[in-house]
């Protein structure tokens, strides 16, 4: 055999292990003639695997234990490099970046920066995995095959964010705190054994799950107050520009520096509409002119922009109370005619 059929070969053979792993999204996978050298990964059992080039300065391994599958990145990229993270079936990852920059796009775009990590969900469409130029030191874990299903009925937050198609998911990383540390550090020390490795990584890693799912909950509480607040901002925007005939969800979006989305998921929280809340609060205003002025109701319909048919009906469905009744009635009580109260 020649020289060049043996470097066919062998180019074949890391092809096939490397894109097992991760695809380069730009270029084909370019080798170096060398093998890269296996120290300084994060964790200690993934030097057992041999390291590929997956693009010029950087390299990666990977190991599957059990349900776990363990990725290791590092390097120094002169450019920006993209991967396509495959899978087989879904996967729940948490990406761990303890060096540079990346940003892992899976439908939801979410940026890591140093001593970040972000959980995210590998599902039917591969995940699209960018890595700054620079140094990187990036780890993944991944929760695969028929475990899920046993998680996502355990981990409620989890599967309401990832799993599910709620509109409301993390779209930031969280902090890589002391207790992620401290279990990662635990991680890294697990020396190979065929034996030992498997039950002592998957306690390790339901550790890192159960510290993923109480980021979610925090996480859920401040969105929630957030978008409460949001809300009430919203009504008052509103309520200030009552007589445009238009209340363009766009021009309220930017006027509350926020993205229409979510605007909208503030007012989905209160199981309600910016359309209907703009109803609401022209037929509060139409019922408080009723009640403190003598102008004509055909004047308050057309300054507040409904139809005669359609306001009469409306106010009558959200007061219990037809509005020229009401119109009457107040109108014929003067302030100081107090006997006529009682």
């Amino acid at each position: 055999m020649s020289l060049h059929q043996k470097n066919g070969n062998l180019n074949d053979k890391l092809n096939a292990s490397v894109n097992h792993i991760l695809k380069p999204c730009l270029h084909d996978l370019i080798f170096c003639p060398e093998t890269p050298k296996v120290e300084g990964l994060y964790f200690h059992f993934l030097e057992a695997e041999e390291t590929k080039w997956i693009a010029p300065g950087l390299k990666a391994t990977y190991k599957d234990v059990e349900h776990i599958r363990v990725v290791g990145i590092k390097g120094n990229l002169e450019q920006p490099e993209a991967f396509e993270l495959l899978h087989e079936g879904d996967m729940l990852w948490m990406a761990f970046q303890f060096l540079g920059k990346s940003i892992i796009n899976n439908g939801t775009v979410q940026h890591l920066t140093a001593a970040e990590y972000v959980g995210f969900k590998n599902g039917e469409n591969n995940t699209i995995l960018q890595i700054d130029r620079g140094k990187t030191w990036l780890s993944l874990i991944g929760i695969r095959g028929d475990k899920l299903p046993a998680l996502q009925a355990e981990y409620e937050k989890i599967t309401g964010f990832l799993f599910t198609n709620e509109s409301m998911r993390p779209d930031k990383a969280f902090p890589i705190g002391y207790k992620q540390k401290r279990i990662l550090d635990k991680i890294q020390g697990l020396p190979y054994g065929a034996y030992s490795l498997p039950a002592k990584i998957v306690y390790h890693v339901n550790q890192l799950v159960e510290l993923f799912e109480e980021e979610l909950v925090l996480f859920e509480d401040k969105v929630n107050h957030a978008e409460v607040a949001l809300y009430y901002r919203a009504l008052d925007y509103i309520k200030q520009h009552i007589l445009y005939r238009k209340i363009l969800r766009k021009e309220m979006a930017d006027h509350l520096c926020v993205t229409e989305k979510t605007l909208t998921r503030a007012f989905s929280q209160k199981k309600t509409t910016i359309r209907q809340m703009i109803q609401v609060a022209r037929l509060d205003k139409a019922r408080e002119w009723i009640r403190q002025n003598d102008r004509p109701l055909e004047e308050i319909i057309a300054d507040l922009h409904f139809e005669e048919a359609d306001f009469i009906t409306a106010y009558s469905t959200l007061f219990n109370s037809n509005p020229e009744e009401d119109c009457k009635k107040h109108r014929r009580t003067k302030p100081g005619d107090i006997d006529a109260l009682r």
